[in-house]
């Protein structure tokens, strides 16, 4: 249904935007190679690969402070409840570092599959894209400043 809904919106000209989650009470080195697929195969306009977050008043958050389901929480400073200051919450079996990796891996695997959706993110004015965007203006800055100091 995910992929039928997909492709209708694009065929309606309709730009799609997938959020998928990694790290999820359950998840397995198989099961995310499987949703970095399933992202790939959707191949929407663009991508978010986010880890849990198993904040106050959810089912998740209960079963990590019980110790059960292979939860673990690392670190209670709410500051660090984003997806930029991430090292609140780890699964047993995959540690923080495991999963931050796999999470880069998600977004390069993505992007190498689909080049030009990871082109389009220079140009797009989402909000979603200001990382890259900063990345890009800071080295060609740095590049005019390095060139024209030396002429």
């Amino acid at each position: 249904q995910i992929i039928d809904a997909v492709r209708a919106a694009h065929q309606e000209g309709l730009k799609v935007r997938c959020f998928f989650t990694i790290g999820h009470y359950g998840e397995t080195v198989s099961t995310i190679k499987e949703t970095i697929r399933f992202a790939v195969k959707l191949n929407p306009d663009s991508v978010s690969f986010s880890l849990l977050l198993p904040n106050p008043g959810t089912e998740i958050r209960a079963l990590a402070e019980k110790g059960e389901g292979g939860l673990r929480i690392l670190n209670n400073n709410w500051m660090h409840y984003n997806q930029l200051h991430y090292d609140i919450f780890e699964l047993e079996t995959i540690p923080l570092a495991e999963l931050k990796e796999w999470q880069s891996r998600a977004y390069f695997t993505f992007h190498f599959y689909h080049p030009l959706r990871a082109l389009g993110l220079l140009f797009s004015r989402s909000v979603y894209n200001y990382k890259i965007k900063g990345i890009v203006l800071a080295v060609g800055k740095l590049l005019s400043r390095m060139f024209s100091s030396k002429h």
